[in-house]
């Protein structure tokens, strides 16, 4: 009786064993995802005051081009004083665009990019970035800012008879 209970425990282990051997692989896809609200990556802030913010160029016809002309940017933030040796900000020109037409011609254009961006006096392309800059002030708060100058200097043309606007915009943001 003995050996006949102990083929029955081995044919049972086979079984075990030999359904195994025929299980399928069950694959299940993990979607996988993220949200990153940069709105709370980090709580500070910047704003930018342009002292001038409208620049009125003056032809000079003696060099044939614009004089230059600048304006401080004031960069102020909301960040503890404290904080701010952690911190720097930076610029990129997002836009310089000029055009000049002849006086009373709509249409083509006469000339144009008429001025060069500096800050610092580190000239900018459209889309580049600025070097770094350090918080080097503290307001009556005890918040971090900083000031810098913004320099628009002419470009050679052939200026009689010219009606001329231009835009520059410049984005300031926290460098971590």
């Amino acid at each position: 009786m003995k050996s006949i209970m102990v083929v029955r425990l081995v044919t049972a282990l086979l079984l075990v064993n030999t359904s195994s051997l025929n299980a399928g692989t069950v694959a299940y896809p993990f979607p996988v995802s993220s949200y990153i609200d940069l709105s709370h990556l980090y709580p500070f802030s910047l704003f930018l005051e342009v002292e001038e913010p409208y620049l009125d160029l003056i032809f000079d016809e003696e060099l044939g081009r614009f004089k230059d002309s600048s304006t401080t940017l004031a960069v102020s933030s909301d960040i503890p004083s404290g904080e701010s040796k952690l911190l720097e900000y930076q610029f990129q020109l997002t836009r310089n665009a000029s055009i000049c037409n002849r006086f009373g011609q709509e249409g083509e254009a006469y000339v144009e990019d008429i001025v060069d961006v500096h800050v610092d006096n580190q000239a900018l392309d459209e889309g580049e970035y600025s070097e770094h800059f350090k918080f080097d002030k503290v307001d009556e708060n005890g918040f971090a800012y900083g000031e810098n100058e913004l320099l628009l200097t002419g470009n050679q043309i052939d200026g009689s008879g010219l009606e001329c606007q231009g835009e520059v915009i410049l984005v300031v943001e926290i460098v971590l």
